[in-house]
């Protein structure tokens, strides 16, 4: 009997030491992930553009209950350019169009006069009327203007279309948002008070340049206190105020590529964003979303290297791949005030439904860009 339970034991043992072998080996493996940085671990999820394109909903849709119990319903358009790499590169300036270059006409025919007079204004295109001339032709006409100089080849689109109607005395408005939480005056045309007898109709819009098939996203400022400053910059973007070919203002600047820093920038997930979107949701911040898009913010690179962005360049400008989330969120009633603003700089908010307010997050790490200028300032 002895015999026999020995040798069951031996026969198990060969069992008993695999066992043992693979445990150790689990536990190796297990200690190997935790060694792993949250910086390398996010480095295995990252994403090129095509990756992410393909992962990324068309809508960002969902329920998100404060921290102060209100829920916050996010129904966000997502746009990702139809590119295939999204390089970071160093840029040198390719032209500025100088303003004198560019105007012709009576300032006060095109814009009105702030105080008494404005031209009639509709931002939305489903309202938009019949017009001779289209935002395509006076893109055209733009480029005509550029070439007649030796500046030709530049991509750009119209961000913010405006229709332009008849000049009118101006009145006072007060706009508020559906849900009533958003409110401001302001002066608006008076469609039943028409100035003299100006039928003249037109449009206005900004511009920005294209890059590897990739838009660069206007200017902004931000306000703290009494100062101001700018996270950007104005190259690559650019202005038109067009009513006919002998009354109109407009403006652009361009960038070319100098130096490849990547050459297809790896960027963080969706999950990852939209992590970052629903936690300053929660917080009680972001309060609303218009709209989240992909595309490239233009810094000066003084200021990109001072808040470690780069390294130290010849080169005057970078570009960097960014997520523009479109919106309300409460840092604007504290520091942010967009130069293409409307409103009041006294009034409690300062919103825009329709284009200019956003955030702006770099899209390979999600860090927010202009928190990270403005700690820089202060």
């Amino acid at each position: 009997m002895k015999g026999s339970r020995k040798g069951r034991r031996d026969a198990c043992a060969p069992s008993l030491q695999v066992k043992e072998m693979r445990n150790r080996r689990l536990i190796a493996g297990i200690l190997a992930v935790l060694a792993l940085s949250p910086a390398a671990c996010a480095e295995q999820t990252r994403m090129n553009i095509r990756e992410l394109r393909a992962a990324m909903p068309e809508k960002w849709e969902c329920e998100i209950i404060t921290d102060g119990g209100e829920t916050v319903s996010v129904s966000a358009p997502v746009r990702i350019p139809d590119a295939e790499v999204f390089p970071v590169s160093l840029c040198d300036v390719w032209f500025d169009m100088e303003d004198e270059d560019s105007k012709a006409g009576d300032e006060k025919f095109l814009f009105g006069k702030a105080d008494n007079r404005k031209r009639i204004k509709i931002c939305n295109p489903a309202e938009f009327p019949e017009m001779e001339t289209s935002v395509e032709d006076v893109i055209a006409f733009l480029k005509q203007k550029l070439a007649e100089t030796g500046r030709e080849g530049i991509e750009m689109d119209p961000h913010g279309i405006t229709w332009l109607g008849r000049m009118c005395k101006t009145k006072p408005y007060r706009w508020k948002s559906e849900d009533g939480k958003v409110g401001f005056p302001i002066s608006v045309a008076d469609p039943e008070k028409p100035w003299k007898n100006d039928n003249a109709c037109g449009w206005e819009f900004d511009v920005a340049q294209r890059m590897y098939g990739i838009p660069l996203f206007m200017e902004n400022y931000l306000q703290y206190g009494n100062d101001y400053y700018n996270p950007g910059c104005v190259m690559g973007n650019g202005y038109v105020c067009y009513i006919d070919e002998d009354h109109y203002y407009m403006w652009m600047t361009a960038v070319k590529e100098a130096e490849v820093l990547e050459p297809d920038a790896a960027m963080i997930p969706p999950e990852k964003l939209f992590s970052i979107l629903e936690e300053r949701i929660r917080k009680g911040r972001l309060q609303y979303i218009l709209g989240i898009e992909l595309g490239y913010f233009c810094f000066d690179c003084v200021s990109a290297v001072k808040i470690g962005l780069i390294d130290e360049t010849e080169h005057p400008y970078v570009i960097i791949p960014v997520w523009e989330v479109r919106g309300y969120d409460t840092i604007m009633k504290d520091i942010w005030h967009d130069h293409c603003a409307t409103c009041s700089l006294e009034e409690d908010v300062l919103y825009d439904m329709d284009y200019v307010y956003r955030l702006l997050y770099d899209a390979r790490t999600g860090e927010q860009v202009d928190q990270l200028y403005l700690k820089y300032e202060k």
